[in-house]
């Protein structure tokens, strides 16, 4: 790659299909609105990806090993990256997802570093997070339509500025089941008092394991506290408040 290269854009309509290497460097690739980027055992290497496009990932193994955004947009299904075909899919870079993540069934896609954004993953194939995961964009809500899996090397940040769900609270909604580990970080600013319940995940398949880690960032009255409850389905974080004579706890 020269010096001087900048960017690479696939304009509409364009369709690109790689089976070995496409290396950038440094570089930027600019997909259009319905460019079409396709990789079949293939490594996309890139400064930034700016996909307003298609990024399809269709078979055998694919790496993305660069910062990746896919924008917001103007029709459903119109800016995606899609795993299909048994295919498993290794990104590398930073991911902001305001589009849609579409991993089919078989298929899986794995991020190593931080996820962010309000954009959806559908499909029914296995997401997995390696690294910083923030559902939304302080905050929002984030749906998964397969299996998400947190690795224990990952960080789950949700922010609590009020009590509606999705608009005052980051919340994340999984079709499938849901694997957790790793660490879970609640940043609560809202005004909570004793009894307040905030459902962080809900999840129609049911729920294994827990978080390895679980750290709170709260100005609370010495009063209350925080815990995090696992039920079947759900994972919430709960406001506690002091016991008073009477209170019963069972075990």
């Amino acid at each position: 790659v020269p010096p001087s290269f900048q960017a690479v854009t696939l304009e509409s309509e364009a369709r690109v299909e790689t089976y070995g290497t496409l290396d950038l460097g440094d570089g930027v690739l600019i997909t259009a609105s319905i460019a079409d980027y396709v990789g079949r055992n293939s490594t996309l290497r890139a400064g930034r990806i700016d996909n307003f496009g298609h990024l399809d990932l269709v078979e055998g193994f694919n790496l993305i090993d660069a910062d990746l955004e896919i924008f917001s947009p103007s029709s459903p299904g119109e800016t995606r990256g899609t795993v299909s075909g048994n295919a498993t899919a290794l990104f590398t870079g930073d991911v902001v997802n305001n589009g849609q993540v579409r991993v089919e069934s078989g298929s899986t896609a794995t991020f190593t570093e931080n996820i962010s954004g309000s954009g959806t993953f559908d499909g029914t194939g296995q997401t997995v997070f390696l690294g910083g995961f923030t559902p939304g964009t302080s905050p929002g809500f984030v749906s998964f339509g397969g299996e998400l899996v947190l690795g224990e090397s990952s960080t789950s940040e949700f922010e609590i500025e009020g009590g509606g769900r999705g608009d005052e609270y980051d919340a994340v909604d999984v079709d499938g089941s849901l694997q957790l580990g790793g660490t879970l970080r609640a940043l609560v600013t809202a005004d909570v008092s004793a009894g307040d319940v905030f459902t962080l995940f809900d999840v129609e398949s049911g729920i294994n394991g827990t978080f390895d880690q679980v750290e709170f960032e709260a100005a609370l009255p010495s009063s209350l506290s925080l815990e995090i409850v696992y039920t079947a389905t759900q994972v919430q974080l709960g406001v506690v408040g002091p016991l008073l004579a009477g209170d019963y706890i069972g075990y």
